[in-house]
């Protein structure tokens, strides 16, 4: 069972989209019955930050101009050299550079993520 202060840390990361502290996940797993059926390799955070990720990746690729396989060449570009720009687009690949997760590189996967099929 959640203790109220759990349950008010859960719905401030719920209504701020944010990850869930490791210990709340776990809380939330065995309050559902549900701490055996996750038998993932990754943790319930980085889980959190593949969302996060993907989220700003695609609000990376809508900052950009242009067309579609431009706008994910100029994604896969940047992720590449490392050197994410100063606009809007590089100042969101600088966040997910902060959240720990790989960024994808290949247009291929940058497609997958962008059209939520990954």
């Amino acid at each position: 069972m959640l203790t109220s202060s759990q349950r008010h840390i859960l719905k401030n990361c719920i209504e701020l989209k944010k990850p869930l502290p490791d210990d709340i996940g776990q809380s939330v797993l065995v309050a559902f019955d549900l701490s055996q059926a996750h038998t993932g390799k990754r943790s319930l955070s980085y889980q959190d930050a593949l969302v996060r990720r993907n989220d700003l990746l695609k609000q990376a690729f809508d900052a950009l101009p242009g067309r579609k396989y431009s706008k994910l060449t100029e994604l896969s570009g940047r992720i590449i050299s490392g050197e994410f720009g100063a606009d809007q687009a590089g100042r969101l690949l600088k966040q997910i550079d902060q959240l720990g997760t790989r960024l994808p590189s290949s247009i291929k996967q940058l497609h997958r993520i962008v059209e939520g099929t990954n």
